[in-house]
């Protein structure tokens, strides 16, 4: 099972919240699952020791009040570690770690 088979287990693919904290190198991504219940986090997805995060919004169709969904997860080898690319509907977001992602179920 690759990482977005194991991060979208059971159709969890709306995102409640990315969070990117530049001082402490994570990223956590909290996943929710329906838009129906939109307060109740069940997944997170964190990267540690985050290497060159960046992030590319579609500026033409973002909407800020739209709930975002994963649309896909890539894993790319490089000489830091390892390179992720999360597509979301309305987003791209970039890191690199060396470390392996942890996914965690929260109900």
């Amino acid at each position: 099972m690759n990482l977005e088979e194991k991060a979208t287990k059971g159709n969890i693919i709306y995102i409640h919240s990315i969070d990117y904290n530049e001082f402490e190198k994570e990223l956590v991504i909290r996943l929710l699952r329906s838009p129906q219940e939109h307060k109740t986090v069940v997944r997170e997805l964190t990267f540690f020791k985050v290497q060159n995060f960046s992030e590319e919004i579609d500026e033409i169709d973002f909407d800020k009040d739209c709930l975002d969904s994963v649309i896909g997860i890539l894993c790319t080898p490089c000489n830091s570690g390892v390179e992720y690319r999360i597509q979301t509907e309305q987003r791209s977001l970039f890191c690199i770690s060396e470390l392996e992602p942890d996914i965690q179920d929260l109900t």
